[in-house]
């Protein structure tokens, strides 16, 4: 009796592979995986939502958004102009004024106030006016750090901290604990600052050079003998290169940085280091290094427990789920495609936002569409040959659950099959049309929304690879697997 092979994909749990050839990577894992993500409810590959569109600029490019939590309002920038909106984007909004800087502005929230950064003199919000803060320096980026504020500047090495208590106060006063204070980082070393991100208590500062500094506490006598607490700066990393402003972020004690290396980590380290670098992105940083440009961002989507990285504009968004799947404790890598520009993303509680060319758009999982237009989910798993001459495909079996209706087809080997994706079985009254619901004749539909497909031949193949391409609704993948010989 003929004993067959089997293969299952476990419904491909660790993602994008591109650090070996397609024939050489895991069966669990994908050489495509386009417009879908991991679910953060039961962790399965599943169809990207789709993106609605709830505001549109006619003066340009949205570079920036950001939620304001404390005022219960959004900020966006368009045409180097500041604007205020409510948080259903319902009213007008309101133009704040004229940023003082053309760099994409930084957002930081300091009590009830929003302090912008957009390279140069610091700004903040104040009766729905945009004013500028007397005295600040120059400033790309804005943070907080221990009751002061802190600035960078991407064509300067220094950092600069406000007096404790207040953004107000940017005069240096080193015989004053509690002044502000201007800190060179890497003290000789060739280069400007590009970014700062936080690890737990300490200030990543990353340089042109390649190399990250950590700011650390000091202790320097003054002019009565006493002495007072500075910061000063040590290197960490001669190889954390970053590219630029916007790409790096703290996420759980954890930074992330995008550079001409790829997708990179510092974390606390266990070893005498204070800090380790870890090639958290090796799955694709091959790929991901050599599309990177100055216009790469990266953004925290909190909701979903995903980064997303944006190499370039023209690039599409890596997304990076990071509950770890792997043994090391790496996350997993799928990819989606905007139909405009991803300029920036904003969180409101579980509602996430994105700034696409000149709309803002919501994330629904209600939609197949992103502003508009159709979205199309590709998964491509490995290509697998065979150990003699041919492998001879005995039987392939597909389960699907279907978020919404639509269509797809599925490749394995040689074999197509096209297969109509019924709906989740939910259905309203109001679909009903204008039939009252006494009188309705035919059942609503009550079908569990899956799609099973049993084909009992794929045929004989020199390669075996699974394609999946979702034209039109969203799946969540729940198994694909296949019986085999070979011959």
């Amino acid at each position: 009796m003929t004993e067959y092979l089997h293969y299952s994909s476990q419904a491909y749990p660790y993602g994008l592979d591109w650090s070996r050839d397609a024939e050489s990577i895991g069966d669990a894992s994908l050489v495509t995986a386009e417009n879908c993500e991991y679910d953060t409810e039961d962790g399965g590959l599943a169809t990207s939502p789709g993106v609605l569109t709830i505001y549109h600029s006619a003066a340009g490019d949205i570079d920036s958004l950001f939620h304001d939590e404390v005022n219960n309002c959004f900020y966006f920038s368009t045409a180097e102009k500041l604007y205020e909106i409510d948080e259903a984007f319902q009213n007008v909004p309101i133009e704040l004024g004229t940023l003082s800087g053309t760099s994409k502005p930084h957002y930081a929230l300091y009590n009830h106030t929003v302090l912008v950064a957009s390279g140069s003199f610091l700004q903040f919000v104040e009766n729905h006016a945009l004013k500028d803060i007397s005295g600040s320096p120059n400033a790309s980026g804005v943070a907080l750090y221990n009751a002061r504020v802190l600035t960078w500047y991407e064509h300067d090495a220094n950092l600069h901290m406000s007096a404790v208590g207040t953004y107000q106060d940017w005069k240096v006063d080193p015989d004053k604990q509690t002044s502000a204070q201007e800190i060179t980082v890497g003290y000789g070393s060739v280069g400007n600052i590009i970014g700062v991100g936080f690890l737990a208590d300490n200030i990543i500062v990353y340089k042109e050079d390649g190399q990250a500094y950590r700011l650390y506490k000091d202790s320097v006598q003054v002019a009565d003998g006493h002495s007072i607490e500075v910061l000063a700066s040590a290197p960490v990393s001669r190889t954390a290169y970053l590219m630029s402003n916007d790409s790096c972020l703290s996420v759980s004690n954890q930074l992330y940085s995008v550079g001409i290396a790829g997708f990179q980590l510092l974390q606390p380290s266990d070893t005498s280091a204070d800090v380790a670098p870890v090639d958290i992105g090796r799955n694709v940083n091959g790929r991901l290094s050599t599309q990177v440009t100055h216009d790469c961002r990266v953004f925290h989507v909190a909701p979903k427990k995903q980064i997303w990285i944006q190499p370039s504009p023209s690039a599409p968004t890596y997304i990076y789920s990071y509950v770890s799947r792997y043994d090391d404790g790496r996350g997993v890598f799928t990819t989606r495609h905007f139909t405009y520009n991803l300029h920036d993303v904003a969180v409101n509680g579980n509602d996430i936002y994105v700034a696409e060319g000149p709309y803002i758009g919501k994330l629904s999982p209600d939609t197949d569409k992103d502003m508009g237009i159709q979205m199309e989910t590709r998964i491509t798993g490995p290509n697998r040959l065979p150990h003699k001459r041919r492998t001879i495909v005995m039987n392939r079996n597909i389960v699907t659950h279907n978020r919404l209706p639509g269509q797809m087809t599925v490749k394995v080997g040689k074999k197509t099959t096209v297969l109509t994706l019924n709906g989740n079985g939910e259905q309203s009254i109001e679909d009903k049309g204008d039939e009252q619901i006494e009188e309705a004749n035919e059942p609503i539909d009550t079908g569990d929304g899956y799609t099973k497909n049993l084909r009992p031949s794929c045929g004989s193949n020199r390669s075996v690879q699974v394609d999946i391409h979702v034209t039109q609704g969203a799946i969540a993948l729940r198994q694909l697997e296949y019986d085999y010989l070979e011959v």
